[in-house]
């Protein structure tokens, strides 16, 4: 039988092993916010603010082509990468049972839906601006 030496450059790996936790490969995806170009241009420079939202929640999309056909004015279009790997999202049938806060309460960071227009492209509704990474 061979000894297992832990040793300051393995510790992490041997303990995660230890406890049977896995670590999960980081799911970056490319999502747009459609908006005016001003506010494009001030979300850039200070981040998203969900007060200033119609439903206190951010809106994204896989489609690059947004800002066509943006909420709140046209032209600008915000780009933001979502970490499924951290991220804990509801999808179609929560969404339909549950309001946002209860999600919300459920410990949900947004909801996932998929293949949401004739495109395929899916929509991301987020509820903590943090989440998304520049």
């Amino acid at each position: 039988m061979v000894a297992e030496v832990v040793t300051s450059e393995n510790r992490d790996a041997y303990m995660k092993q230890k406890l049977g936790i896995e670590d999960k490969k980081e799911e970056l995806i490319p999502v747009y916010h459609g908006t005016g170009e001003k506010e494009a241009k001030h979300i850039e420079k200070h981040g998203f603010d969900t007060d200033k939202s119609a439903d206190g929640t951010i809106w994204m999309t896989t489609d690059p082509k947004i800002g066509n056909v943006a909420a709140t004015g046209k032209g600008g279009v915000v780009k933001r990468f979502i970490d499924k790997s951290k991220m804990k999202l509801a999808g179609w049938d929560e969404a339909d049972k549950y309001g946002t806060d209860e999600l919300i309460n459920k410990g949900y960071h947004g909801v996932e839906y998929t293949k949401a227009n004739e495109k395929g492209h899916t929509h991301y509704q987020i509820y903590h601006p943090k989440m998304l990474k520049k």
